[in-house]
C-alpha cells in the first residue's frame, strides 16, 4: 500500500498542484461547485505531500509559530513495543484490565493489572500510647490497634495494604506488625536502619534510623513499593514529609519472613491489630490512625 502512494504522489502532486491552480480561476463551473471541487483537490494535495514527507524529518510548529522536529517515528514505536505488554507501565496493553502506573495493589487496579474490588476501614484519633523502650520481641509488650472488619460479600483477600498515621521520634526504634484474625502476623518494618540478630527489642547491635514519624504524613505499606521499609527515613528529618516517599514494601527484618501476600486467601472478617514496639529508651510515641485496605 505505500509503494502505491508513493507512486501517486511522484505523478500526481505537480497535477494536483497546476489544477488546484487553474480551478481557482475558472468561470466554467458555477461558484458553489467550484468551491466544493477546490476543497477535494486541496485536501487529495495535501495528503499526497503528507505522503511525502519523511517520518523522521516530520516537523511541526507551537503555538508561537516556531519549528520544532517531532519525534522519530520508528524510535516511538520501538519504545511502544518494547513496553507493551509490560503491568505497570500506565498503558492497557493486551490481557490487562487496568494500569495505573505502578505494582502496587489494594489501590483498586492489582500488581498484574486486574480490577480490584476494595473494602477500606479507617480508626483515627486513636491517641494510643507506644510504651517506650517496652518491645521485647512479643505482641504483648507493644501497643496494637484492634480494628474490626465486617462481613464482605467477597471475603476472600486478594491483597492488602496498611497506612499508619503515628507521631513518634527516631523511626529505627520501632517494630511494626499486622495481625490478621486467625493470628498470621506479617512484621511491616522493623527497626529500619539497623541489621538485628534477633527480633527481641536489644540494642545490642545499636541503633536504627534517626527519621521521625508524624501522624500528618501517614506511611503506606503495600506489596510492589519500590522503597523498602529498611531504608524508612534514611538521611532524612521525617519520614514522608522530607522526601515525599511514602509508600514502602514491608520488610520483616529479624522477624519471621513473610509479606502482606501472607493474608491472601483469607477472609477479611474479624478483628486485626496492627502493632507497634519501641526497643530504645529517650523517644516516646502515639499512634492515631489505622487504615486497612483489602482488595477482593
Amino acid at each position: 500500500m505505500r509503494d502505491f502512494y508513493d507512486t501517486w504522489n511522484a505523478s500526481h502532486i505537480e497535477w494536483l498542484d497546476k489544477f488546484d491552480s487553474e480551478l481557482s480561476t475558472s468561470a466554467t463551473l458555477p461558484l458553489v461547485e467550484r468551491y466544493l471541487v477546490f476543497g477535494l483537490v486541496g485536501m487529495l494535495a495535501a495528503c499526497a505531500k503528507g505522503e511525502q514527507r519523511s517520518d523522521t524529518d516530520a516537523r511541526t510548529t507551537d503555538a508561537a509559530g516556531s519549528n520544532m522536529t517531532l519525534r522519530d517515528a520508528a524510535t516511538s514505536d520501538a519504545a511502544r513495543d518494547a513496553a507493551s505488554g509490560t503491568c505497570g507501565n500506565g498503558m492497557m496493553d493486551s490481557g490487562e484490565a487496568c494500569d495505573d502506573n505502578n505494582m502496587a495493589s489494594s489501590d483498586g487496579c492489582s500488581s498484574a493489572c486486574a480490577l480490584e474490588v476494595t473494602q477500606t476501614v479507617t480508626m483515627t484519633g486513636l491517641n494510643l500510647s507506644i510504651v517506650d523502650d517496652g518491645y521485647n520481641g512479643t505482641l504483648a509488650s507493644m501497643a496494637c490497634a484492634n480494628v474490626a472488619v465486617t462481613a464482605w460479600y467477597t471475603p476472600a483477600i486478594a491483597s492488602a495494604s496498611v497506612i499508619l498515621g503515628v507521631d513518634h521520634t527516631w523511626v529505627g526504634d520501632l517494630v511494626i506488625k499486622a495481625i490478621a484474625p486467625d493470628n498470621t502476623t506479617v512484621t511491616l518494618a522493623s527497626r529500619p536502619g539497623l541489621t538485628e540478630a534477633a527480633d527481641d527489642g536489644a540494642t545490642a547491635g545499636g541503633f536504627g534510623t534517626g527519621a521521625d514519624l508524624s501522624k500528618s504524613f501517614p506511611i503506606t505499606f503495600v506489596t510492589g513499593a519500590a522503597a523498602s521499609a529498611e531504608s524508612m527515613g534514611v538521611g532524612i528529618g521525617v519520614v514522608c514529609q522530607t522526601d515525599n516517599v511514602c509508600q514502602f514494601a514491608p520488610n520483616s527484618g529479624a522477624a519471621t519472613a513473610g509479606t502482606l501476600a501472607a493474608f491472601n486467601g483469607k477472609p477479611s472478617t474479624g478483628t486485626w491489630k496492627l502493632c507497634i514496639g519501641d526497643s530504645t529508651a529517650g523517644d516516646p510515641g502515639k499512634i492515631d490512625r489505622v487504615t486497612l485496605t483489602f482488595g477482593h
